[in-house]
């Protein structure tokens, strides 16, 4: 019953042997970056999505590993050897592969045309950040479906344009 983003007493109370750290930001930066280094054997397009993510252009490699199943079998023993777990997922944007991963959802869209429908049922926290996720779940939006159901005029006129950008 322990779940992200519930009270430490809360969380406690249903797991009273759970064990609270304080984060360290400084190595899970250093974490990323170590990830992000090892994952260059894969692919020379690799980029950090701060503060969670490390992103792969896999395209090219997909041959030389001999498919996509194959890569991916590589990036999670590898993962794993390095003492970490990794949700993996793809998609045709690397803003959609992010949320899909924020999300859990460890598949691959290989579309675009399948991308509106794997995307929409996503928590519109996989995309908006902190501030303006209040807000929309203010007016009662959860998921990128309902989010992108709007009126993008108003949707950039009352959370502005950044959002709207990675929306797009």
């Amino acid at each position: 019953g322990v779940r992200d983003g519930m009270a430490i007493s809360a969380a406690l109370a249903l797991a009273p042997s759970l064990r609270v750290v304080p984060r360290d930001l400084a190595g899970e930066t250093e974490a990323l970056l170590g990830i992000a280094a090892w994952a260059g054997q894969f692919t020379p397009g690799v980029a950090l999505d701060f503060p969670f993510a490390v992103l792969l252009e896999i395209s090219a490699s997909m041959r030389f590993f001999r498919g996509l199943e194959a890569l991916i079998e590589n990036l999670r023993r590898g993962i794993a050897e390095l003492g970490y777990q990794a949700v993996i997922a793809g998609a045709p944007t690397p803003r959609a592969a992010s949320c899909l991963t924020v999300a859990g959802h460890q598949q691959f869209i290989r579309t675009a045309l399948a991308l509106d429908a794997a995307l929409a049922p996503l928590p519109i926290g996989t995309l908006a950040s902190p501030d303006i996720l209040e807000a929309l779940e203010a007016i009662g939006l959860r998921t990128l479906g309902e989010l992108c159901a709007l009126p993008r005029e108003g949707v950039a006129r009352r959370f502005g344009p950044a959002l709207l950008d990675n929306l797009d």
